[in-house]
């Protein structure tokens, strides 16, 4: 979804940078929303003796996934295609 903001923002006329700068900015409260409020509903399960394993690796997941999203995606993003819009 963040790549199809970035891809819209440029079909809007937004230089390649500000495309993606902006798009982070605006997915960024859903994401993180999204985030912490599963890994809320998974810390009661952490007392579990049986599943809280899996409500850690849950946990972790989410923020590493999250971390992935907001900061791997549009680097690589940049990286990629950065020659194609003429930056750098």
């Amino acid at each position: 979804m963040l790549i199809e903001f970035i891809q819209g923002a440029l079909k809007q006329g937004l230089p390649f940078d500000e495309a993606i700068l902006q798009s982070g900015a605006i997915r960024m409260r859903p994401i993180l929303l999204t985030a912490a409020t599963t890994a809320l509903g998974a810390l009661p399960i952490t007392l579990d003796p049986i599943f809280s394993g899996l409500a850690w690796t849950l946990i972790f997941g989410l923020l590493a996934s999250t971390v992935f999203t907001l900061v791997v995606i549009p680097v690589t993003y940049y990286a990629l295609y950065r020659k194609k819009h003429d930056c750098a």
